[in-house]
């Protein structure tokens, strides 16, 4: 038998639509990689409604499209070659994978005033899962990633009594639907996050509002818990953005002796801006309650990223929690 008739065997093998076809690697964003088993109906059915959301047409080529997160969009304008002819030829850019800052996504627009933009929320366990309208509110773009997609159910819970929450009550985020993955490689059945119900816990917090939209808050990993106080990263982050001083932040909780966790605001600083953490911190006040007002700032000249363009968040915060646990 040569080579060629051992691969020939395998092609014409039965295969069906709930066979695994690939392994996708999380980011590893807060821990340890994970192998996502997806079949072949969850990525075809998935590219069916991208491609509706999307408005895709034949005529699409030649980089019509764009799909990012945050921080390589930020990386993008922000280099000293860009220009906005450069990327004249786009109609669409669907940012995900991370949420985006008001400030930030007004600045996307600014730079690229003829480009729709879409928010979006999906994981590598599920994608996508919801998205803004292609022709949307600014309101919603700036503020939700949109509504689940046709035949997605989104909920939220309560995690400590595992009841729905309210419109507008920020709970996990659990997902089902045709695309949800069919489970965790080498991970055992009582390991899976995948419930009796069929629904992922994402370990993302979030709500809907009453027109159905979600609304990100964070990552429940990077909930940072100060004396009993929970303080969500993502709303500290959108307030240090509406200051004209810097290109990015992040926002990561360290270890404190009195409170046992701490906030520390890693910033990435707009050339030949001088920091004044004095000013910041007042000008914080004025927006956030005291307790959720960083402990520490750390300037960054970069911050460490994963292979997908994502913040390493797991290596930032070891980054702070080394450089202030020495204090």
């Amino acid at each position: 038998m040569t080579e060629y008739d051992y691969v020939k065997r395998k092609i014409q093998r039965t295969v069906y639509a709930d066979d695994p076809a690939v392994i996708i690697f999380t980011s590893g964003t807060t821990g340890k990689l994970k192998g996502v088993l997806l079949s072949s109906y969850n990525i075809l059915n998935a590219a069916l409604v991208n491609s509706r959301d999307q408005t895709l047409t034949v005529d699409d080529k030649n980089c019509t499209i764009f799909h990012s997160v945050p921080t390589m969009l930020l990386a993008l304008i922000n280099n000293k070659n860009f220009s906005a002819d450069k990327v004249s030829s786009l109609r669409c850019t669907i940012i995900s994978g991370a949420a985006a800052t008001v400030a930030q996504l007004e600045n996307f627009r600014r730079v690229m005033p003829n480009n729709h933009f879409m928010s979006s929320y999906g994981l590598s366990e599920m994608a996508p899962v919801s998205i803004t309208d292609y022709n949307d509110s600014v309101e919603n773009i700036l503020h939700t990633v949109g509504k689940p997609v046709e035949n997605i159910k989104i909920k939220i819970v309560d995690r400590e009594t595992c009841n729905d929450c309210p419109v507008g009550e920020v709970g996990e985020i659990l997902v089902r639907g045709f695309n949800l993955m069919t489970a965790y490689y080498k991970l055992d059945a009582d390991e899976q996050p995948i419930d009796a119900d069929g629904f992922l816990h994402t370990g993302d917090l979030g709500s809907l509002d009453a027109n159905g939209y979600l609304h990100l808050t964070g990552r429940i990993k990077e909930l940072i818990i100060r004396g009993g106080e929970n303080i969500y990263p993502a709303e500290i982050e959108r307030a240090l953005t509406e200051f004209d001083f810097g290109t990015d932040a992040k926002v990561v909780g360290v270890p404190d002796d009195f409170f046992g966790e701490a906030a520390c605001a890693c910033l990435k600083l707009k050339d030949g801006v001088q920091f004044d953490e004095n000013f910041l911190r007042e000008s914080l006040a004025l927006h956030l309650a005291k307790y959720k007002i960083p402990a520490y700032f750390m300037v960054c000249e970069s911050f460490p990223l994963l292979g997908n363009g994502k913040i390493n968040v797991a290596a930032l915060k070891q980054l702070a929690t080394e450089k202030f646990s020495r204090r």
